[in-house]
């Protein structure tokens, strides 16, 4: 295997890792750059990439351990069909309308209409 190739393919999964949402395969792309960077750099003698990744290596692993245990902890998502921005709207207006004699309290005096004039 040609040195360069390992060079490349670290920094191939370097990039991958800028691609990732969740977390978890994110770190374990990013560990196993950080593997590839190591035997390159070694290969190669490169004392600042073997240092780098020897620091990186075990944040990514403590990462790593978080998010696999936040995962674990999170309760399962539910079967039940996400509500919709309008069913969220319709519950808050519902709950936050006063009503009772707090209600003239709650709103201001320019949005009470005067009561209609007797004729």
């Amino acid at each position: 295997m040609s040195i360069d190739l390992l060079g490349y393919a670290a920094s191939a999964l370097v990039v991958l890792t800028f691609y990732m949402k969740d977390m978890i395969p994110l770190r374990v792309a990013a560990l196993c750059s950080n593997v590839c960077f190591l035997a390159y750099g070694g290969s190669l003698h490169l004392g600042p990439v073997i240092v780098l990744h020897v620091m990186l290596i075990p944040i990514n692993v403590w990462r790593l351990i978080q998010a696999v245990q936040r995962k674990s902890a999170s309760p399962p998502r539910s079967a039940e069909p996400l509500r919709t921005r309008a069913q969220h709207a319709a519950e808050y207006a519902a709950s936050s309308t006063p009503s009772g004699p707090a209600a003239a309290v709650a709103r201001p005096a320019s949005l009470v209409s005067a009561p209609p004039a007797a004729s």
